[in-house]
């Protein structure tokens, strides 16, 4: 049975900005630009299509299949059974709906999109920039590989 996703994005919170959220698999990916960001970089995974519903949160290396330690401010800590990393991973892989800039006739990954977010709200990197490796020392490559998320360890 193949798995339906229906994927709808929005740029509403100031604070955070979100990749993807999908109502099928009740996943939200945010990347997050406060103070208090730490360490290598993630993004945030909820296990809701919205951060209000949602009630466990987690944050995600993008460089390695590894969890990021910091504070749930007030969410519950969600370690991802399989079922949440195969569909985190689909998620991920599905065309977004921003038209990549190196091929105007496809969209980037919400992988890429993720990237793209990442960068510009945490290294101050914008879209083209990324897409044309412009970049500084902290930001991501549009390139980069996705880890194995299937590999998720605590």
């Amino acid at each position: 049975m193949a798995l339906k996703i229906t994927v709808h994005e929005s740029r509403q919170m100031a604070e955070m900005a979100t990749v993807v959220r999908s109502i099928d698999m009740h996943i939200l990916i945010q990347v997050n630009s406060d103070e208090h960001h730490i360490g290598n970089p993630y993004f945030k995974v909820y296990d809701s299509f919205s951060y209000e519903k949602s009630t466990r949160m987690n944050r995600i290396s993008f460089l390695e299949p590894a969890y990021v330690k910091h504070t749930t401010y007030g969410k519950k800590l969600w370690v991802l059974n399989a079922k949440d990393m195969k569909h985190l991973i689909t998620i991920l892989n599905t065309p977004s709906d921003h038209i990549d800039r190196r091929d105007t006739s496809r969209t980037y990954t919400n992988w890429e999109w993720a990237i793209i977010q990442y960068n510009n709200e945490i290294c101050a990197v914008g879209e083209k920039d990324t897409v044309e490796g412009k970049l500084n020392g902290s930001a991501l490559t549009i390139g980069l590989p996705m880890p194995n998320y299937m590999e998720l360890r605590v």
